[in-house]
């Protein structure tokens, strides 16, 4: 009797799960599945439900989790620029632009600048483009300008300063004392007198004004590390110098 006992209980419970009421025997399963689809209250989908246990294992996966750092996750920004095709002595530090500078060019601040190019007191030519990769400041002299003689007086120990991250100069000679051209000769005259080490350039034709639509005295532009111009000011000191170098 007892063993009949047991086995007719298990006949009535598996009975009950067949019928499942309504046609839910093996759909009842289905049921289930169909409701927490539907974002039924408690399920995985549901708003302040719980995740399922896979869910949330990804979500607990530190390389997963929102905010998680992805660096390290094929992210292009910071691969070997040898690995993308790309040399590297061709591509300007910190500034996402490529070297030699492309056009369009323009004159404006925030211009990328045209390729100026002016021989120094000793013959050697001198490219903007050819400083690509790093920031260049130049000045521009003319040798009649009481506020150029001024400024020429300590730019010198400004660039000393300045220099020591990294940053480029240029000293350019627009004019003589007469308003007259530059050769060599003034050039290197001007040099030693104001006891110049950064390159000291000579304009015989206007070619600065040209290229940065500036007039031809007493004027600082300085260039970011892809050539695009940053800053230019004519009768500026060395205070926006040294703002305009701070920004880059």
């Amino acid at each position: 009797m007892v063993r009949w006992g047991w086995g007719l209980a298990a006949l009535l419970a598996v009975t009950a799960c067949d019928d499942g009421g309504d046609g839910q025997g093996a759909g009842g399963t289905s049921g289930a599945l169909t409701d927490a689809a539907a974002g039924a209250p408690g399920d995985a989908t549901a708003g302040g439900g719980d995740l399922s246990p896979v869910e949330g294992d990804m979500a607990a996966d530190e390389d997963m989790a929102p905010g998680a750092d992805m660096s390290g996750q094929g992210d292009m920004m910071g691969a070997d620029p040898d690995m993308m095709g790309v040399d590297p002595d061709m591509v300007a530090p910190d500034a996402g632009g490529a070297c030699p500078p492309a056009g369009p060019f323009g004159t404006a601040v925030g211009d990328v600048a045209a390729d100026l190019q002016l021989p120094d007191c000793d013959g050697t030519l001198h490219s903007v483009h050819a400083e690509c990769g790093q920031p260049l400041w130049i000045f521009e002299f003319a040798a009649w300008c009481p506020p150029c003689r001024q400024f020429a007086g300590g730019m010198e120990a400004l660039y000393t300063d300045l220099g020591r991250d990294g940053l480029q100069a240029w000293f350019i000679i627009s004019d003589t004392a007469d308003g007259g051209p530059v050769d060599a000769a003034f050039c290197r005259q001007i040099r030693n007198q104001y006891g110049l080490t950064m390159p000291v350039l000579y304009d015989a034709e206007g070619a600065f004004q040209a290229t940065f639509a500036a007039p031809s005295n007493s004027v600082n532009a300085v260039l970011d590390a892809a050539g695009v111009l940053r800053f230019k000011q004519q009768f500026s000191g060395a205070a926006a110098v040294r703002g305009a170098v701070a920004g880059l």
